[in-house]
């Protein structure tokens, strides 16, 4: 049984080992966006918009509208 377990993980390992590939020319559809670098200013300037509006519905009194932020939207 022992036996059993020590293949299994030699095999486990050995298969990843196989399936990182440092010089794969492909990325693999991995996104080479850096989120610590990048600014993102359109993606800002969409939440400053959101959140002016979930400010103004709450001094309008409007929960109508404040409720359909619920799913970030109006």
């Amino acid at each position: 049984m022992k036996a059993a377990t020590v293949y299994a993980v030699i095999l486990l390992f050995g298969m990843s080992f196989i399936g990182c590939d440092a010089k794969d020319d492909d990325n693999g559809g991995v996104n080479n966006t850096s989120l610590l670098e990048d600014e993102f200013s359109a993606e800002q300037e969409e939440i400053k918009g959101v959140f002016a509006g979930i400010e103004q519905s709450l001094r309008d009194g409007d929960m109508d509208k404040l409720i359909s932020y619920h799913a970030y939207g109006p």
